[in-house]
């Protein structure tokens, strides 16, 4: 054998060896160090995504059939235009690639992994999302290269599964606050001309766990921009579902979405966004998605309570976010979107209200934030006192001056309220002014008074409120009140088993100073005689928070006058009160007291009335009426289903001829002689079951001259 074929023989030995050896390399596989290469590495994948790609950490290169790129601290730029921040980060990666179908141009990785990845979504009020990678603006020719390349790669992708742990979503639109989502566990599948596949888990304060699942278009749909891009998402968090499904796009996205939520604020605490109170809730619409605004259309939803359609939109294009809006409202428990305890029962009366109010969370100064303009028609508000139909509200907030116009039938009297508040103040201002004109005012007097059985005709009634403060705590506290009531034509004791007693009101004032006793006064009559009054009582806030309310009238008219104190508590329905009468002639208050109008001796009466609904009490009553002097206590309860008295009279002295000309006779011919009428009383007092008890000492039979 000659050299020459020798040493072809040897050569190709050689070459056969060293090709088993690549092979067998290739197989097995080399690990080097990639730090001699991090710079090219990074421009590859610089020019692959139109992004700087910086690695900052270790970066280790496996070479074989299938090579690997582990790489630590990896940072990836902004395009121009959406600031200096970073647009993702990651802690580290694994990148396993199959080498054969990158002959054939495709991207084919069995496994993708990455931890503590940090990605920064930001839309611009124009439109442009840093996501596309293929932007409709007119890039430079560098630009244009490096976009095609990350158009062109994103249409060959094929990573079979995708695992990435610990990832931090944040999404900034135009204007709008940062919203972030935080996952512990994301897997994905992201064929190269198929469906994206995504499932992912997290939790909520480490103790609330939610998953997800998202199906969505292919990468290359999604990177180029040009079309819309198809999702459908549901997310499961603590016995709340959220389901969406539309397409994406940078000029418009559009989600038909519904929520069924067991706790709705708790669900916004996934969202990172703050969500009223309401419990239990159902919401479904159709979400629109453009530059710098949201658009929720076809809304229909049902926090708690509340019933609602309509149309909300917020656009934060402008410096401050503005949210407008029209909602036809069926039931409207407002409870929840001012941060009052949703768990108690619903006010029944004003004392409720207040200790409701006063838990309120909102804080007025945070509204200084948004510009707002809503438009509210509402069939029932649940959650004030009384029956409130057809209010017909507009809200607005225009750089922190609030105005709210409201027209409803409270108990069925029309009512126009201006509510107005300065929240951009240090100390936000509060004013509330309520007015209503001439009415039936059934249902109202026992609304505002508390007191049942008073009917009849109301005039003009005002009602201003004025108040400062951040809270409802402090608004409360800080409540001053106005009331004025003209010309109304009423009465009192309209009960089953009651007889009215008619009263007018010609003037009431009320005026309740912040933290200061009440004091008012009265111009009226009583049963048709003139009667005015001085009204004194406890301060607002001791009265609404304890429920009960300290009450003083003192009255004159012509030839007697009245003091009145009252205590009524309210909560356990209890009313005390003690009372003092003097006239100079007992004719004076005849028509009060059932007396002949032409009665000329000095009357003096005093005593004390407790009553319940089970009992009814006159203790300690003391009657001078001329020469007689009367003490005797009085009880009324219900036995066996009727009413029963118990009485104690003791007469120390008696002048029958005298009272003979008080007392006037009985203007009924069905009256009997176990019945009494006393005209100011709202009750016929009938002793036909009753337990009296008489001690008379002196009895004066002579003639009075």
């Amino acid at each position: 054998m000659s050299f020459r074929l020798r040493y072809t023989h040897w050569l190709a030995i050689v070459a056969l060896a060293a090709l088993c050896l690549l092979l067998l390399c290739l197989v097995i596989g080399i690990r080097i160090d990639g730090d001699p290469y991090r710079d090219l590495i990074g421009r590859s994948l610089s020019q692959s995504v139109g992004r700087e790609v910086h690695l900052n950490g270790e970066v280790t290169l496996k070479l074989s059939f299938h090579p690997e790129l582990e790489a630590s601290d990896i940072r990836i730029e902004q395009p121009k235009g959406f600031g200096t921040n970073k647009f993702a980060t990651l802690g580290k990666l694994q990148f396993r690639l199959d080498l054969l179908p990158l002959w054939h141009g495709q991207l084919r990785a069995d496994r993708l992994s990455a931890s503590d990845v940090q990605i920064a979504l930001i839309q611009t009020s124009d439109g442009h999302a840093n996501w596309i990678f293929n932007p409709a603006i007119t890039p430079t020719p560098t630009e244009s290269k490096q976009n095609n390349s990350a158009t062109d790669i994103a249409a060959h992708f094929d990573i079979r599964h995708i695992q990435i742990e610990h990832l931090l979503v944040t999404y900034q639109d135009a204007g709008a606050r940062p919203a972030q989502f935080l996952l512990d566990k994301l897997d994905a599948q992201l064929p190269a001309d198929g469906q994206l596949l995504v499932n992912a888990m997290g939790s909520v304060n480490k103790n609330l766990p939610y998953s997800m699942s998202i199906r969505g278009g292919s990468l290359q749909q999604l990177t180029d921009g040009k079309t819309a891009w198809p999702l459908e998402w549901q997310l499961n968090f603590a016995g709340s579902t959220f389901n969406a499904y539309g397409t994406l796009s940078p000029n418009e996205s559009r989600l038909r979405f519904g929520l069924g939520a067991s706790d709705l604020a708790s669900f916004g605490k996934l969202l990172d966004i703050d969500l009223p109170n309401a419990g239990a809730a159902g919401v479904s619409g159709l979400l629109k998605l453009k530059s710098g605004a949201i658009h929720l259309d076809e809304l229909s939803a049902q926090l708690g309570l509340s019933s609602m359609t309509g149309a909300l939109a917020i656009d934060t294009r402008s410096e401050r976010p503005r949210l407008t809006g029209k909602l036809d409202v069926s039931r409207l428990d407002l409870r929840p979107f001012l941060g009052q305890d949703t768990e108690e029962d619903l006010p029944t009366d004003l004392p409720g209200l207040y200790r409701s109010l006063s838990q309120a969370k909102l804080n007025l100064q945070a509204l200084n934030n948004q510009d707002v303009d809503i438009t509210l028609a509402v069939d029932q508000w649940i959650s004030l006192p009384g029956d409130i139909r057809q209010a017909s509200l507009a809200v607005k907030l225009e750089h922190g001056k609030f105005t709210m116009p409201l027209s409803a039938w409270v108990e069925g009297v029309l009512f126009k309220i201006d509510m107005k508040a300065d929240v951009s103040a240090r100390t936000p201002s509060f004013q509330l002014d309520i007015v209503s004109e001439q009415a039936n005012a059934n249902g109202l007097a026992k609304l505002i008074t508390g007191i049942p059985g008073i009917e009849g005709k109301s005039g003009r009634l005002r009602i201003k409120l004025d108040s400062q403060g951040r809270d409802g705590a402090s608004l409360m506290k800080a409540l001053a009140v106005q009331l004025d009531l003209q010309d109304s034509q009423l009465s009192y004791g309209n009960l089953e088993g009651g007889k009215p007693v008619a009263f007018r009101i010609q003037q009431l004032n009320i005026r309740l100073p912040a933290g200061q006793a009440l004091h008012g006064s009265l111009n009226g009559t009583l049963l048709g005689k003139p009667i005015e009054a001085k009204l004194a009582g406890s301060d607002l806030r001791s009265a609404m928070q304890s429920g009960i309310t300290d009450f003083t009238l003192t009255a004159v008219s012509r030839g007697f006058a009245a003091h009145i104190a009252s205590v009524i508590n309210a909560a356990k329905g209890e009313a005390s009160l003690s009372f003092s009468l003097g006239a100079e002639h007992a004719g004076d208050v005849a028509v009060w007291l059932g007396l002949r109008n032409e009665a000329r001796a000095a009357l003096a009466l005093a005593g004390r009335v407790s009553a319940n609904k089970d009992l009814w009490r006159l203790s300690d009553v003391v009657l001078q009426a001329g020469n007689s002097s009367v003490h005797a206590d009085l009880e009324r309860r219900q036995l066996k289903g009727k009413p029963f008295y118990r009485a104690a009279i003791d007469v120390a002295q008696l002048d029958a001829v005298e009272l003979d000309t008080l007392i006037a006779p009985s203007k009924s011919e069905k009256s009997s002689p176990s019945s009494f009428d006393i005209p100011v009383l709202p009750r016929h007092l009938i002793l036909d079951d009753a337990d009296i008890k008489v001690r008379v000492e002196t009895i004066e039979t002579s003639s009075i001259a």
